[in-house]
């Protein structure tokens, strides 16, 4: 177990005082001694060589605590504040009757229960308290505070003892002591703050509708349990229908699905604070001001289980952890030689490698990853049972839950010289077989490099109504199970967070690039550019005479704020002469008060014997005690006693009088740098503000103009006019963009989160940081998820429900028929449901034929175009590669990483860029199909469906022949309303499902590159010769270079056709897939639909003529109806 150590900061106000070792152990004792061993324990010290300090000399330390805590708190916030006086040297000048007091100070603390640490000592313990009751006094109050009874030490915090009363001093003693001490409480310091409360809700924005139509679902799901259990219980049978199956999948749709927000982003800018901040958490997510933090893909989402934090470790399998370890291993090879010397790697790629199987295997020194095999490092026993398996955990303190995690997320690596381990070490420690000599169980080991994706739970307030933040690392990985987790969860984002630092958000034109071009083209067939929102972070980083000047900002001048720092200077000046008098007047006082003890003393002594009462100027009886001495020296010392007291009198209140013009002109200084400091946060406040409105405004427009800039391109790029049949309206785009700037810092510090730091300065309320805004955001984009599955499950109650009552309705024949007539009607019904049956065959062949037609208008007959234009522009593309590096190429490293990781390596993927040149050429058709061509022939379809369904019911009430009653008749009415909205809804989940298929279509041209590619890439990756091997003395890898280059070259203008054609195969393969998995589908509803139709009518029209039905069934019948009924009624149905 991890032992905690606090180190509590020495206070500043402190005066030093450095006892002896002897002196602190027995200042630690005399706490725990009874007031009666003080006494005992002197008389013994006298006898000891070494002896501990004694009662005076705890007094003493007593006198320097108080009177250094005394003068910090009468200086405090000065700027002219003198230095500490040596209270060492002013104990010698200390009255014995002053003494005693702190004697009294002494024993009170020793026989109350306040106990201080061993760590601590007593010297801190007094020191501490002196501190805090000076502490909570004014300046003022300090000023006049020369010393703090003994009584007001502890009695807050301890038992207040019994002390025996002493004599009362003289009025004049006790007059900045009685009168203006204070009864302190004295209040540890917390370690670390207390959350402030929230001071707003996030969902107080939130459509009220949507709550409603969520607890109709709530109500409608509890009903079908009850319905489900009343048919189960029930002894009646019935055989004509089975309701079972229709009622547990109309349950299964009462469920909101996840709405997952993807948060991008370049390293540093700030996304792991952002989700911390979301999730009103400190650090969940590890955080690094140095480096890129998060190394997986990490989901965060709501946790509704009992605990408060929920976590779910994904490690990746045995095969992916084996392809990144060859990797990983050829990285090494090529700097074998700086490795086994223990240099500094000075190629950042090998510095990874090296970091990521260290961090994985702690125990192995470099020279031994270099000399183990692959099959070595997988047959360890504790990573292999890792792999292929997923970890959970749990618990409720943040702290704990954020350490567990800590290993499995943070790339805390340490890059740079390995340590070396000594030659020699005890052979007994390598008696386990270890090639290292180091034990493994004593090193942390990290399991990042393992780790596939970690989702985690909690109970966030943001994430409470559905959405699901992922922090996505990036795809440039050498992992590929991180790389296809990061790809997958980019096609199944339903809202894409930019994040970007707002220093760099509008100068790196992030909206108009979108992180790049690639990036950009995906996003744009995807149709994803409606779901992006901006977040410009660390909005607290800033320079307000930068902002000032650069936004023209209209502040107060210079010469306006000069009045006010001249009224500060002229108090400053006023202050420090106050001040000075001051000390003067303290200095007189501290001269006289030596003086008039000595001659009270000698008065009061066996020369004169006066009594107390004798000494004031206000007894006319006093006399003379003495015989020895003449009265006239006795009457002259009197006098002179007196005189001395009143001059004491007389400054004091000079210093009474100082110390209220003092104290008023610190009033007045602090209300000036009160102003002074309202100004700077109005000043800074308002750069902020105009930054963060001028951030917005160009990043909106940024936005917009490279959304036109493509529609330009593809314009360009299009044979024929259809390419302008997708419009938009570039100012609403720019109106409709959402973006956000956020200050985490800011919010965490207002949510008394960040420990002993002050307050982020230009913010004082949360919802200046704009994190409760993107909070309610996250919500905002739920709602349409919920509003829409809520109506879906509703729609599906309401059709069960109409089909359920109509059944239920069926009790006993509604007319008697003869057997003829009984058979013209079923024979009529079967006529037109047959017809039915067909036409909906005929449409959903002619609406697969239609779907077919337009992806080859759009997109499959232009494919032989855009992959002739792909395979003449890949030469072009490696030409730039194998440049000059100083002309832009790459470097042999660099080459060769790109080739080891199959094309994709840091921000490069050169797949991607190769299908650049035939995506753009797609790209406006396949926007034109999929954005606007096909919603449209989806609602056709839907409303001819519809319209079949209205027609084959009147067609089948009319075969009826007046065989059934009003009450039927209005029964199907509701039938056939209810069908229809069904209708509606099912047939939006193929379309949903086309269009998720089709960003997997979209992607397919660079896959299939890379996979063709796959040998070019690998014999690049193998080249090596004499050059690499010889870097090390000075080679460049030229020769190694030029074979790569030439590989890439022959391929580029050899196989460019190949590759191309096959990746246009393809895509025109996947169109097809999607087409034919989403007419089974179609296929699928359809027969549903007939499969209910029938039921239904058949049930109303047919079956009331055919059977007759028990007591019991007609009693379940009758239950059920009103169970639905009061349930359509309570939910509005």
């Amino acid at each position: 177990m991890e032992q905690e150590i606090v180190i509590k900061p020495e206070s500043p106000r402190s005066q030093s005082y450095s006892p002896s070792q002897v002196q602190i152990q027995a200042w630690d004792q005399v706490q725990s001694q009874p007031q009666t061993q003080i006494q005992a324990q002197a008389e013994a010290q006298a006898q000891d060589p070494h002896p501990a300090p004694s009662t005076p000399a705890l007094a003493e330390l007593h006198f320097i605590a108080e009177q250094t805590a005394r003068h910090a708190r009468i200086w405090e916030d000065q700027k002219n504040a003198p230095p500490c006086p040596n209270f060492n040297e002013q104990w010698s000048n200390v009255t014995p009757k002053l003494q005693e007091l702190y004697l009294q100070q002494v024993e009170y603390l020793a026989s109350s229960n306040v106990q201080g640490d061993a760590q601590t000592g007593y010297e801190t313990l007094v020191k501490g308290i002196y501190e805090r009751c000076f502490a909570k006094m004014s300046q003022l109050t300090a000023e006049m505070t020369s010393s703090i009874p003994y009584n007001n030490l502890v009695a807050p915090v301890g038992r207040r003892p019994v002390v025996p009363k002493t004599e009362p001093l003289d009025e004049d003693e006790l007059i900045d002591v009685d009168s203006y001490a204070v009864n302190l409480e004295l209040e540890e310091e917390d370690e670390e703050q207390d959350e402030v409360p929230l001071e707003y809700n996030i969902r107080d924005v939130e459509d009220p509708q949507i709550n409603i139509l969520e607890n109709a679902m709530t109500k409608g799901s509890d009903m079908l349990k009850k319905l489900l259990t009343t048919l189960e219980d029930s002894e009646a049978m019935f055989n004509d229908i089975d309701w079972k199956k229709d009622i547990e999948r109309t349950q299964d749709y009462a469920r909101t699905e996840k709405v997952i927000i993807g948060v991008v982003g370049s390293t540093g800018a700030g996304k792991s604070s952002l989700i911390n901040a979301i999730i009103d958490e400190k650090n969940i997510l590890p955080t690094d001001c140095m480096r890129a933090s998060t190394a997986v893909a990490t989901e965060v989402s709501y946790n509704h289980g009992p605990s408060k934090f929920r976590a779910e470790v994904e490690f990746i399998t045995r095969a992916d952890w084996k392809n990144e370890l060859e990797i990983l291993f050829a990285e090494l090879h090529d700097h074998s030689d700086e490795v086994r010397r223990g240099d500094q790697l000075t190629n950042s790629d090998a510095a990874v490698a090296l970091d990521k199987i260290k961090a994985v295997y702690p125990a192995l020194t470099p020279e031994d990853i270099l000399d183990a095999s692959i099959d070595e490092l997988l047959g360890d026993v504790k990573i292999s049972a890792l792999l292929d398996t997923t970890l959970k955990f749990e618990d409720d303190d943040s702290k704990a839950f954020a350490t567990k995690l800590k290993s499995y997320i943070h790339s805390k690596g340490k890059r740079g010289r390995p340590k070396k381990v000594p030659a020699k070490q005890d052979p007994a420690k390598q008696e386990d077989g270890g090639t290292s000599g180091l034990d493994a169980t004593e090193q942390e080991v990290g399991h990042w490099p393992l780790v596939r994706v970690v989702r985690i739970y909690t109970k966030a307030k943001a994430l409470e109504t559905g959405a699901t933040l992922v922090d996505l690392p990036g795809i440039c990985d050498s992992n590929a199970a991180r790389v296809a987790v990061a790809e997958d969860y980019m096609k199944r984002c339903s809202a894409h967070w930019i994040a970007a630092p707002i220093n760099r958000a509008v100068d790196d034109k992030v909206a108009r690039d979108l992180l790049g071009k690639n990036h950009k083209r995906q996003m744009q067939m995807d149709s994803a550019f409606s779901d992006i929102s901006f977040i410009c972070t660390k909005t607290d980083d800033i320079a307000p005479a930068e902002v000032s000047q650069a936004l023209g900002l209209d502040l107060p001048a210079v010469e306006e704020q000069r009045p006010c720092a001249r009224q500060s200077q002229t108090l400053n000046r006023e202050i420090s002469r106050l001040t000075s008098d001051l000390q003067g007047l303290n200095i007189e006082l501290d001269r006289l008060e030596p003086e008039i003890e000595a001659l009270e003393e000698r008065l009061t002594g066996d020369e004169f014997s006066f009594v107390a009462s004798d000494l004031s100027p206000n007894n006319k009886k006093r006399r003379l005690r003495s015989s020895g001495l003449s009265q006239s020296s006795g009457q002259q010392l009197l006098n002179d006693f007196h005189r001395l007291r009143e001059e004491r009198k007389t400054l004091q209140n000079q210093r009474r009088s100082i110390n209220q013009q003092l104290e008023k002109k610190q009033k007045n200084h602090r209300q000036l740098s009160d102003a002074e400091k309202n100004q700077q946060y109005a000043n800074l406040r308002t750069c902020i503000e105009a930054r963060n409105n001028f951030s917005k405004q160009e990043i909106k427009c940024d936005f917009a103009q490279g959304i036109a800039q493509m529609d330009q391109d593809d314009r360009e790029d299009g044979e024929d006019d259809n390419a302008t049949a997708v419009t938009q309206d570039y100012d609403e785009a720019k109106k409709n963009l959402t973006v956000f700037c956020v200050s985490t810092r800011a919010y965490q510090g207002l949510r008394g989160r960040s420990g002993r730091q002050a307050k982020v300065r230009g913010f004082s309320q949360l919802e200046e940081t704009e994190i409760p805004r993107l909070q309610r955001h996250c919500i905002a984009l739920t709602e349409w998820a919920r509003e829409n599955c809520a109506r879906r499950f509703l729609v599906y109650l309401n059709q069960l429900f109409q089909s359920v009552l109509l059944w239920s309705s069926v009790t006993a024949p509604t007319t008697t028929i003869t057997a003829r007539k009984r058979l013209e009607i079923e024979a009529n019904f079967n006529r037109t449901f047959e017809k039915l049956t067909s036409d909906m065959a005929e449409m959903q062949r002619e609406f697969k034929f239609c779907l077919a037609e337009l992806l080859k208008e759009n997109v499959i007959d232009g494919l032989g175009r855009a992959s002739q234009c792909g395979s003449l522009e890949f030469p072009r593309i490696v030409s730039e590669w194998n440049a000059a590096v100083k002309d832009g190429g790459l470097h042999w490293q660099t080459y060769k990483a790109t080739c080891r990781r199959r094309g994709i390596f840091r921000n490069t993927d050169w797949n991607q860029d190769l299908a650049g040149p035939m995506l753009d050429k797609i790209t406006p058709g396949w926007k034109r199909a999929f954005e606007l061509l096909l919603p449209r022939k989806f609602d056709d379809f839907t409303k001819c469906v519809q319209k079949r369904l209205d027609r084959f019911h009147s067609d089948a009430i009319a075969s009826a022949k007046k065989s059934i009653t009003a009450r039927t008749k209005t029964m199907l009415d509701a039938i056939v309303k209810a069908n229809r909205e069904s209708v509606e809804q099912h047939l939006k989940s193929p379309h949903k499902h086309l269009k998720s298929a089709q960003k997997d279509s979209s992607r397919i041209i660079s896959d299939v590159i890379a996979l063709h590619l796959s040998e070019t890439y690998a014999d690049c990756a193998a080249q090596c010769g004499r050059c690499l091997q010889l870097r090390s003395r000075g080679a460049t890898g030229q020769g190694t270079l030029a074979r790569i280059r030439s590989i890439m070259e022959r391929q580029a203008n050899d196989n460019g056709n190949v590759v191309f054609h096959r990746s246009t195969q393809s895509m025109e393969g996947s169109l097809t897939d999607m087409l034919e998995q989403n007419d089974a589908e179609i296929a699928e509803i359809i027969q549903n639909i007939l499969a209910w139709t029938s039921r239904d009518y058949r049930a109303s029209i047919i079956e009331p003529q055919l059977r007759m039905f028990s007591k019991e069934q007609v009693g379940i019948k009758q239950e059920v109806s009103k169970m639905i009924r009061n349930t359509e009624s309570e939910i509005q149905l």
